[in-house]
């Protein structure tokens, strides 16, 4: 909260100059306008020369200064005076203390006026009191109906019914303060109190005769109804000496009666306890800043008399509070969002809905409740939140371009200095290229602080800089290795060594892959560890190598999804298995066929749609041509629901790479043959054989000759589908459509 602003001597609110109209005085409006805590408003109203000023003197706590007090028959206080101070029990309310001129004041002569300066105080306060010298007699019971007639005009026209009065936030709470109190507090031969005393003044006459009667009765009815919560105190006179009672300000306490002293205190502590912090309809409570407008809007309405325009004048105050609480939370969520960076789309979207809620509790906490103007004002808000996120989001965008763009200009430049030295258009240059390629990207990806852009940026950048310059390369590379070595050729499928040959010397020349995946997937324990290792020890001779781990594995124990380079341009991938094949695992054995789980990563099952979906926006696919292999035990026992799961879960990797998958059916000498089973499933390429093991590794041409033939089939397979172009960006987006439909 703002500090009080500090006010050594009260200053006047409502200016009432004789011969001038009444007004507010700008001064203390900006003073008002300072005040961000709720406010307590006590005002006092009364005949002049009755000691007004001296009771709001005790509220306020001072001894000394302050309201003016009159000691002579000219009233000194003119129009509403204004004393803002911290409130004694109150932290986080401020006291405000509004001393009124003296009713009946002989020089003004103008009831009206008195109406006027009643009216305002009575709709600017949350606590009134009516401060009268002697008794509580029928003229001042006559006079406070009468100077208060116009508020309960206002109070009818803002369309609160007589029984919603007590929670009208124009019915303060009403104390009497009757001063030099005399009379013996008797009723019907008893004791009475102060507020006992009050509610007999304020009964009615019975037996009414006469219209005088029927009139005060009238009278006292309208009073009760217009405040409902009432409350009386007496006080004595508070010396017998006349000078010290016309000097009460410079009179020490000890030396006035301690009834007076203790009722006072009394009094103050009520005061305190009691009145609350003004409000406004729909329980808003109100500020220093929408005091001094609602004063404004008062004063016109009660020296007009022009009520209708009232509502129309609250309306619009309420709108202007709530226009600027709408200003101040987007204000707060632009500060927020704007404080940070992002790299994706999803860390944005994150970010901006804790910004955009922490907004929403700030305007909830401050805006006006009015009608249905909080409806209209939270969708107001909403919307310029969303086009404040819009605009930042853009701000976003083109900082992170301009940023990658830059960067990849640089790690561009080696590139460029090579092509000029025709570094690539040679035999094998397409590799050397492909390298260097691959180390932009590397390069690329761990520049911090890329921003939202970078992956967009860097596949635009790579499709229209590198692409076509790749395309020259490779072509220029097939020219001169044809004219360096013819291509090779098989024939003789029977022969290990051609086949060996083929696999180990051939070149993928579709673009954009630069790879390719045999991406090995099944059942966990199936043998998929035992199969990478056969085809590396077929292909590459020598001596048996368990690099795919089946020593350390011990079946079904892959986590890893490990990739394995069996040429320059061949690796076969060692996927985790799944056990159930449920929804969960077929996702992400799913996401690994994609490409869109890196290599060398463990793969966890269960994952929510959160940690997929950002999984998705995260994955930075390489241009990979992908050959689904599904692995099979000939042991496993193949019923009819499960050849149900397999082949729908075939048939979809097929959707996704667009290659039919190959079938390995290892154990073939422990195992029934399954061949049948998968040729029902529209399999083709099926193939029979047994894993070289860790207990059973002896080469021979026989059992290296089914890994070779698979080998050379994979890439006879990449040949006939590929001799069409294939757009890598549509058919990963069709993977990705695939995996966020599939999501659960």
């Amino acid at each position: 909260m703002a500090p009080i602003p500090k006010l050594n001597q009260p200053i006047c609110l409502i200016e009432n100059e004789p011969g001038k109209k009444i007004c507010l005085n700008q001064e203390a409006k900006q003073i008002l306008e300072k005040i961000s805590q709720p406010l307590v408003v006590v005002s006092i109203v009364g005949p002049y020369r009755s000691g007004k000023s001296y009771l709001m003197n005790k509220l306020a706590g001072v001894k000394t200064g302050g309201f003016p007090l009159g000691h002579t028959v000219q009233a000194k206080t003119k129009g509403i005076w204004m004393w803002c101070v911290p409130h004694p029990d109150k932290s986080a309310r401020t006291l405000v203390l509004l001393d009124t001129e003296g009713l009946g004041d002989v020089h003004k002569g103008d009831k009206r006026n008195d109406s006027a300066i009643l009216s305002l105080t009575l709709l600017l306060s949350s606590a009134l009191v009516y401060n009268s010298i002697g008794t509580i007699d029928e003229d001042a019971v006559k006079t406070l109906y009468d100077t208060s007639e116009l508020s309960e005009c206002i109070m009818s026209r803002s369309s609160f019914e007589e029984g919603d009065l007590v929670d009208s936030p124009f019915t303060p709470l009403f104390v009497w303060a009757v001063r030099n109190f005399s009379l013996k507090m008797v009723l019907e031969g008893r004791a009475a109190t102060a507020d006992e005393y009050l509610e007999n003044s304020l009964k009615e006459i019975s037996s009414v005769t006469t219209p005088v009667a029927e009139r005060r009765n009238f009278f006292r009815t309208t009073l009760r109804t217009r405040f409902p919560v009432r409350k009386c105190f007496t006080f004595e006179v508070p010396s017998t000496d006349n000078d010290k009672i016309c000097n009460l300000e410079n009179v020490p306490e000890k030396q006035l009666s301690p009834e007076f002293v203790e009722m006072m205190e009394t009094f103050c502590q009520y005061i305190y306890k009691k009145a609350e912090a003004k409000m406004l309809e729909g329980g808003q409570v109100v500020t220093g800043c929408i005091l001094g407008q609602l004063a404004n809007s008062y004063i016109k309405a009660v020296t007009t008399k022009c009520i209708a325009s009232l509502e129309h004048s609250i309306t619009k105050i309420f709108l202007d509070e709530n226009n600027s609480i709408i200003k101040s939370s987007t204000e707060l969520y632009k500060g927020k969002i704007m404080s940070r960076s992002f790299d994706t789309l999803q860390e944005f979207q994150t970010f901006h809905e804790s910004c955009l809620n922490e907004a929403l509790t700030h305007f909830k906490e401050k805006y006006f409740k009015y009608r249905t103007v909080q409806d209209q004002s939270e969708h107001q808000l909403m919307e310029t939140i969303e086009k404040q996120k819009e605009e930042v989001w853009k701000t976003l965008e083109v900082s992170s371009e301009k940023k990658c763009r830059k960067i990849l200009d640089r790690l561009f430049e080696p590139i460029i200095k090579a092509q000029e030295q025709n570094k690539y258009h040679v035999a094998g240059g397409h590799n050397i290229f492909v390298k260097a390629r691959d180390e932009i990207v590397k390069k690329f990806h761990v520049e911090p602080g890329k921003g939202v852009k970078a992956e967009s940026v860097l596949q635009d950048f790579l499709k229209k800089n590198l692409e076509p310059m790749e395309t020259i390369i490779c072509q220029t590379d097939n020219n001169l290795s044809e004219k360096i070595q013819p291509p090779l050729k098989v024939h003789d499928p029977s022969d290990p060594t051609q086949l060996t040959n083929y696999i180990k010397g051939y070149k993928l020349k579709y673009q954009p892959y630069h790879r390719i995946l045999i991406q090995l997937f099944g059942f966990a324990g199936h043998g998929k560890s035992s199969f990478v290792n056969s085809c590396m020890f077929a292909l590459g001779g020598g001596h048996f190598n368990d690099v795919a781990g089946e020593g350390s594995s011990y079946g079904a124990k892959t986590t890893d999804r490990i990739g394995h380079k069996l040429t320059d341009c061949i690796t076969i991938v060692d996927n985790r298995g799944f056990g159930k094949m449920d929804s969960s695992e077929a996702w992400h054995i799913y996401a690994q066929l994609c490409n869109i789980v890196p290599l060398n990563q463990i793969v966890v099952w269960n994952t929510s749609s959160t940690e997929k979906m950002q999984q998705l926006i995260q994955a930075v696919s390489a241009p990979d041509l992908i050959v689904p292999v599904f692995v099979c035990s000939s042991s496993y026992s193949c019923d009819k629901a499960n050849s149900e799961l397999i082949k729908t879960f075939l048939k979809n990797a097929q959707f996704l790479t667009e290659i039919l998958p190959f079938i390995i059916l290892t154990k073939k000498n422990s195992g029934k043959d399954q061949t049948e089973t998968f040729k029902q499933m529209g399999m083709e390429q099926i193939y029979r054989l047994e894993n070289y093991i860790l207990t059973n590794k002896m080469a021979t041409r026989g059992n290296h000759m089914p890994f070779l033939t698979f080998l050379k089939d994979v890439l006879d397979w990449v040949d006939y589908i590929y001799r069409r172009s294939v757009n890598f960006e549509e058919q990963q987006l069709k993977r990705k459509t695939f995996l966020i439909k599939n999501m659960t």
